[in-house]
């Protein structure tokens, strides 16, 4: 929502992936510092399975919830992501429609 309206920083990140990309994001997260801090769970009232993890720095926490798509509609919304500089780089944000 940032990338879309006046930023709300709650310091978590919250992604959409496909599944087969599950083993690279657990690669880069572990790289990171981060750790999966729960089993997976499906989220209430939907096909989308969470994965949460967390890194500590000092007193800070960053939460990242990584939805694992598994649907068409869930695909299309990746594949119609808009993109966006960041202090990364290039970084794919959902469409402000998809997110509503």
């Amino acid at each position: 929502m940032a990338f879309h309206a006046v930023p709300r920083f709650t310091m978590g990140i919250d992604d959409l992936v496909h599944g087969h990309d599950m083993g690279l994001l657990r690669t880069a997260m572990d790289e990171l510092g981060f750790e999966e801090t729960a089993e997976p769970r499906k989220v209430d009232n939907s096909t989308l399975t969470l994965h949460r993890f967390l890194k500590i720095e000092g007193e800070d926490e960053i939460m990242v919830d990584t939805l694992v798509a598994d649907s068409e509609e869930q695909y299309r919304i990746i594949r119609d992501a808009d993109h966006a500089e960041s202090m990364i780089g290039t970084v794919s944000i959902a469409a402000r429609l998809d997110l509503i």
